[in-house]
């Protein structure tokens, strides 16, 4: 039997639609891309003209021996320490994770902003750039902010922090600690106060490791992250720990003294034990 042979089909046309679809396609990658450069290059022009509303100031600010000390800042991590490197309280930006004080001539973009006395309190406002344009990523131009504190002085020294989005880091003795971020995790580690600690987040986790001294009254807070409070033996305070959503687990040992201990989660775990 003949075999029939079918006459080819011709694909110009559908070589055409190919064509057609490699052009669209090549079209929206070089809008994309387009588009990236224009967004880069908006972020890059905003960042220097936002960095150039700033003055060149030294990245030290030294703030004497204050008793009570508050300070703020808005996007930035925070570190505190006590120190022999310094004779006075001192604050500085400097690189991300570093604990050492920058040179006394380096400098930066930023604002110290001083306002109080000796008397009703001082309060130190630290200011620097918001926006972070491609240059400053190649430079790595981000900064940590560093208190330093003698060690003669913390013992006196009642210091708030306050942080907008960043974490806050503390050790050492102190008269009192008010600390609190907005967003951001909050570590005491190894302190005390002969006052009360205070620790707040509204958005981050609270760990709090207590030294032997142990501090005067305790209060941790946060809406949304985990509490985490660690308390040397034999130390015990009224203890008032709970969460709306999330368990809480309390060392019963911890009860009985007259000193507070409250602890509040909106929605994290609460812990409360014996280091």
């Amino acid at each position: 039997m003949p075999t029939t042979l079918l006459p080819p089909r011709p694909l110009g046309a559908a070589r055409g639609r190919d064509r057609t679809v490699r052009v669209v396609l090549t079209v929206i990658a070089l809008v994309a891309v387009l588009l990236s450069v224009g967004g880069i290059a908006a972020r890059s022009i905003a960042s220097h003209i936002e960095a150039s509303t700033y003055p060149v100031v030294s990245s030290r600010l030294e703030a004497g021996d204050p008793r009570d000390l508050t300070v703020t800042t808005d996007v930035t991590d925070i570190r505190v320490i006590r120190t022999d490197e310094a004779d006075e309280v001192t604050l500085a930006l400097v690189d991300p994770g570093t604990t050492t004080l920058p040179a006394a001539d380096a400098r930066l973009r930023a604002r110290w902003i001083r306002s109080g006395d000796q008397d009703s309190g001082e309060s130190v406002r630290v200011k620097r750039p918001l926006l972070d344009g491609p240059t400053t990523w190649f430079r790595g131009e981000s900064r940590d902010l560093l208190i330093a504190v003698p060690r003669d002085t913390a013992r006196d020294l009642t210091l708030r922090v306050r942080s907008s989005v960043g974490g806050i880091d503390v050790d050492g003795s102190f008269a009192g600690l008010d600390l609190h971020a907005d967003t951001g995790d909050i570590t005491a580690s190894e302190v005390s106060t002969t006052g009360t600690l205070r620790a707040a987040t509204d958005v981050g986790d609270i760990d709090v490791s207590l030294a032997d001294a142990g501090a005067g009254a305790i209060r941790a807070t946060t809406s949304t992250g985990d509490i985490s409070v660690q308390a040397p033996c034999c130390k015990t305070w009224q203890v008032d720990a709970d969460s709306d959503v999330g368990t809480v687990d309390v060392d019963p040992s911890l009860r009985g003294g007259q000193k507070t201990l409250r602890t509040h989660s909106d929605i994290g775990d609460v812990t409360v034990v014996r280091r």
